[in-house]
């Protein structure tokens, strides 16, 4: 799912903190 929504480097780490 992250790495869907890893379009941009800057909203990949914001998805992957918010997952954290």
């Amino acid at each position: 799912m992250a790495s869907v929504c890893c379009v941009s480097i800057c909203f990949c780490l914001f998805v992957k903190n918010n997952l954290l």
